[in-house]
């Protein structure tokens, strides 16, 4: 699915920046991308995990909103990825 590959390459775009790696992603993006991590991640929800499919539906939501708003800084983080990683095999 989409959306969990982009929430992976999201985590992944963090621990880059994190690192010093990857600079490039605007401040916006790096807050949204953390915000909704956060908040996809703490026990504290606005409807609790505990309530049966509703509780999921509000974590997914909150993702994929965040992943909508950062898919521009996504793409290009992709795309330097991509690069880096031709690169590594180039002999």
């Amino acid at each position: 699915m989409r959306i969990i590959r982009d929430a992976v390459l999201a985590v992944s775009l963090v621990r880059d920046y994190w690192r010093g790696s990857y600079r490039a992603p605007p401040a916006f993006s790096l807050v949204a991308i953390v915000l909704a991590l956060l908040y996809v991640l703490s026990p504290l929800d606005l409807l609790p995990d505990v309530i049966p499919l509703v509780g999921i539906v509000d974590d997914a939501l909150v993702m994929f909103v965040c992943l909508k708003l950062v898919e521009k800084d996504l793409r290009a983080y992709e795309a330097w990825r991509g690069h880096l990683d031709r690169d590594e095999w180039h002999f």
